[in-house]
């Protein structure tokens, strides 16, 4: 069991923050029930209205090339339940995202496309590039994804602008803002948006990352219930070793 070809290539990102924001936005709270305009919770949670169309972990057999030319990697899987994917990555190596230097910028890319074994579903695409100018720490991260899907049309789109660099002893510091629009991701008809900004501190010689976002969904739909928008504030920390 590991990450399909697909695994990740929405979420391609240099922004220095995307240990808490990246372009899977309802990751922190997928599982949080909209609530109706009387108060009383809903059948809907954030994490069935907004989705990046990112590839995931499944038992697969896949095989990734040496990498090439500019940075560039294909990969391709196959998976339990016939699911397919193949993706090409530019500055990405299987489990670590190092980038390509060109000029004064560092890049990073992917797309992909895959049969997800869905009902309803034809095939998925996804892919995301981020861009980081290395001098000032500026950078801007965009992702996309859409399903071939019967009886509607849906699709995700982010953009994410930040900067990254030293502002303290401490080690580096991110900021970013994001916005996210979804379309048709739980039903016909529904538009979703969320807004969020971000602070990570990073802790240099300890392995720690202090992080901390609010973010804002809000969920149109032209069928019943019509619901509230959600707000979260999220603080933590990371730590590797």
């Amino acid at each position: 069991k590991g990450s399909s070809a697909t695994d990740d290539i929405a979420e391609y990102d240099l922004s220095g923050v995307d240990v808490i924001m990246y372009s899977g936005v309802s990751d922190i709270v997928g599982g949080l029930f909209f609530t109706d305009e009387d108060g009383e919770l809903t059948d809907l949670t954030v994490g069935s209205a907004f989705f990046n169309f990112d590839g995931g972990r499944q038992n697969r057999m896949r095989y990734d090339t040496p990498t090439f030319g500019p940075g560039l990697q294909l990969s391709a899987s196959t998976g339990s339940d016939q699911r397919y994917d193949v993706a090409l990555n530019l500055g990405g190596d299987f489990g670590a995202w190092p980038g390509v230097t060109i000029g004064p910028f560092t890049t990073l890319g992917a797309i992909g496309i895959g049969d997800p074994s869905e009902s309803g579903v034809d095939y998925r695409m996804a892919g995301s590039a981020s861009i980081l100018h290395d001098a000032s720490g500026l950078n801007l991260t965009l992702s996309g994804g859409m399903d071939q899907a019967d009886g509607r049309d849906p699709y995700n789109l982010y953009v994410k602008g930040g900067w990254y660099g030293t502002l303290n002893t401490l080690g580096n510091t991110g900021f970013g803002i994001d916005v996210t629009r979804s379309h048709e991701v739980a039903a016909a008809g529904d538009t979703g948006y969320s807004v969020g900004g971000a602070m990570v501190q990073t802790i240099e010689g300890y392995g720690t990352e202090l992080y901390g976002q609010v973010r804002w969904f809000t969920l149109d739909r032209d069928e019943a219930p019509s619901v509230e928008d959600v707000v979260v504030g999220t603080l933590g920390t990371r730590v590797k070793f």
